[in-house]
């Protein structure tokens, strides 16, 4: 079963970096709260400490890809909001 953890796993990174991917080429975050990148930077870091403590590799993995597209989030609401 741990195949469908790493199924939800790709499911959410695929759609994690397609929003910040649109974001990036567009150039517009006018309406984004950066907050939002923040809670999900700080959120997908205690998450991947905690999953790492416990063994979980597929929560490890999701989370660090989470706090990578938060950073870039951060950088992008920063710089073009």
């Amino acid at each position: 079963m741990e195949w469908f953890g790493w199924l939800a796993a790709a499911i959410l990174v695929v759609t994690l970096v397609a929003q910040v991917r649109k974001n990036w080429v567009e150039k517009k975050l006018r309406g984004v709260n950066p907050l939002l990148y923040w809670g999900q930077a700080t959120a997908s870091f205690c998450f991947a400490l905690y999953s790492y403590s416990i063994g979980s590799w597929v929560f490890v993995v999701t989370n660090t890809v989470g706090l990578l597209s938060a950073m870039v989030g951060i950088y992008l609401v920063h710089r073009y909001r």
